[in-house]
């Protein structure tokens, strides 16, 4: 029964963090491209984390569900009351119940966090500098001669 607990404590702590406009919340602005570059690379990797924690969440709840399908709860030897007013089948239940909610909690924070790694990955490739240098073959004309020369036309962006 510790057990569980422990487990739905994990999952509404995982839940809530994958809920809301995370970045207004962790770093006091109103728009993901306020963020720096390594605000950006560091909620990528705390995202990540939490991508693997909630695919754990989710295998988890799976587990103690083909746990509780497969196999049946037996009572100790001793009791306490509230494992004598559930039952055998009320324990199944609650186990089986607990473990489909692990997995939708999980699949649900999973969808969030792919989510918003899409869009630090987005907000990475705005703020990232890209540049370009051509090199192509042109012909100089000098103006107050009618002479031409070729040459080398070198472009810059950045």
């Amino acid at each position: 029964m510790k057990a569980i607990l422990c487990f739905l404590l994990l999952l509404v702590i995982l839940v809530d963090n994958s809920f809301g406009q995370w970045y207004n919340k962790k770093y006091h602005v109103s728009d993901i491209g306020q963020l720096s570059d390594q605000q950006l690379q560091e909620s990528l990797k705390d995202s990540k984390f939490n991508l693997l924690g909630s695919i754990i969440v989710a295998g988890l709840g799976g587990g103690f569900c083909l746990l509780a399908a497969n196999q049946q709860f037996e009572l100790p030897d001793h009791p306490t009351l509230l494992e004598q007013a559930i039952g055998k089948k009320g324990m199944n239940n609650i186990a089986y119940v607990t473990g489909a909610g692990m997995v939708v909690g999980g699949i649900i924070a999973l969808i969030s966090f792919e989510g918003r790694i899409g869009k630090l990955k987005l907000a990475l490739s705005k703020k990232r500098v890209t540049g370009s240098v051509r090199i192509s073959p042109m012909i100089l004309s000098n103006h107050s001669s009618p002479s031409h020369l070729p040459g080398l036309l070198l472009t810059y962006k950045f």
